[in-house]
This record gives structure tokens, sequence and C-alpha cells, in this order.
């Protein structure tokens, strides 16, 4: 047996042989149905995603600056 899908009312459950996959490309796999997941009870709007953006470049800068200048 390779692969097996099964299906339930709140379930989707995936059996692979271990023998056969790395366990490195599995969790690969994991942290895409982590982020598929995660963007599917994303509720925010574009101007909170402006604002994160913005968050994130200023705390970007605040860390790396010395970097760049003298």
């Amino acid at each position: 047996m390779i692969m097996t899908i099964e299906r339930n009312d709140q379930d989707i459950v995936i059996r692979l042989n271990a023998a056969l996959f790395d366990i490195n490309d599995v969790q690969k796999l994991i942290n895409h149905f982590h982020f598929v997941e995660s963007n599917a009870q994303n509720r925010g709007t574009e101007e909170n995603a402006a604002k994160l953006a913005h968050e994130v470049e200023t705390s970007w800068w605040a860390e790396n600056r010395h970097k760049f200048l003298p």
C-alpha cells in the first residue's frame, strides 16, 4: 500500500507508506496544508493587510538598518 485517503464528516486522513516517503518532503506538504488552512480562515481586509505589511517593514528596517547605513 502506497497511499490511502479517507474522509469522514470532519476530517480527511491521508496514510502514506513511511518507507517510501522522506519525512522532510512530508513536512513540506504539511506546511503547505497549514498555509492553505490559515488562508481559508483569513477574514482580513485590504486595509488590515496594508497595515500589517507596514508594521513588518518598519520592524525589519529597525532590526537591519545597521547593515545598510554607517
